[in-house]
């Protein structure tokens, strides 16, 4: 593509930020949103609001996009970057099946799509929905389904990368990870979000607390996320005890009480350790994630009434 039209592109994505993170080769992460304060309303508005990377690899003629961005036009600016750079070999890779990272499809079907089979399966179940939203659930998606499907893992190589594919039910049932393995670079997806995790499927959240156990095994260094504080993942990303940082805060989530202390309370004091240590960055729209958490958690509760407060599998 021309000069011109990449111009183009970066014109009619204003706020969005590329950049390559501090002590990486090869790894670049385009960052949007964290512009604007947090108003529960649709997919799209609270993406912005609480900012999302993508990333690629790029190693020889071969790229990997990890997500597949915000928009069309976000995936085209993405695309364009990594031939630049002289990829031709382009492999696109789904974190899960959520709108914030797969809406962008449209613009890279060119590119080998790959995903966990639950996302296909999820995708495959929401697509007629997503393509004809209702007035208030966000922007149409126009869905593209993953070509190849894998299940616990899989290696890929990306030039003279190797990328370790691996799926842990952190998040959603069919989170997928990114491990370079010579590296120690984990791309985490939304299994791990900074300020706090957003609880997707609260009744899987005792599954969620036993597979970050799991992730924490991994000989990670250091970690990017698809959402977090941009200057961090700038400057090298977070540590690996973002990990543990995660599992504490959902511990004092569904504490083993009537009423655990976090639901009454903001999410700047519940992990306050963490943000003082320097563990985590705080930002203001995880108030909202952590309001909705706090009401998700609620909710399994008042319906698993008898059973066991943490998890109904």
């Amino acid at each position: 593509m021309a000069n011109t039209d990449f111009s183009k592109i970066s014109s009619s994505l204003p706020t969005l930020r590329h950049f390559q993170p501090h002590g990486t080769t090869g790894i670049h992460a385009y960052y949007d949103g964290r512009t604007c304060p947090w108003h529960s309303s649709n997919w799209y508005d609270e993406t912005l609001a609480l900012g999302v990377a993508t990333y690629s690899i790029v190693s020889g003629d071969s790229a990997l996009l990890f997500d597949a961005g915000l928009t069309p036009a976000h995936a085209e600016y993405m695309l364009t970057h990594v031939r630049s750079l002289g990829a031709v070999h382009i492999t696109t890779v789904y974190s899960h099946y959520h709108s914030d990272h797969i809406a962008g499809a449209s613009a890279l079907q060119e590119t080998r799509i790959i995903a966990h089979a639950r996302t296909k399966e999820k995708l495959a179940h929401s697509a007629e929905e997503l393509r004809n939203p209702g007035p208030d659930d966000g922007p149409s998606i126009d869905v593209v389904l993953p070509a190849e499907t894998y299940e616990e893992r899989m290696t890929l190589r990306i030039g003279s990368v190797q990328v370790e594919l691996l799926n842990f039910e952190i998040h959603t049932q069919d989170s997928t990870a990114l491990f370079l393995p010579a590296e120690g670079l984990l791309f985490a997806g939304d299994m791990l979000e900074d300020t706090v995790t957003y609880v997707a499927e609260p009744e899987h959240l005792g599954t969620h607390l036993r597979e970050l156990e799991r992730l924490a095994g991994v000989p990670v260094k250091r970690i990017l996320p698809a959402h977090g504080c941009p200057r961090r993942i700038e400057e090298g990303g977070f540590g690996k005890e973002f990990i543990e940082a995660t599992g504490r805060y959902l511990r004092k989530l569904d504490e083993p009480v009537e009423e655990p202390g976090a639901w009454t309370r903001k999410v700047r004091d519940v992990v306050r350790e963490d943000l003082e240590g320097g563990v985590l960055v705080f930002c203001e729209a995880y108030e909202g994630v952590h309001e909705e958490n706090v009401e998700a958690l609620k909710e399994i509760r008042e319906e698993s009434k008898g059973s066991s407060p943490t998890d109904v599998l």
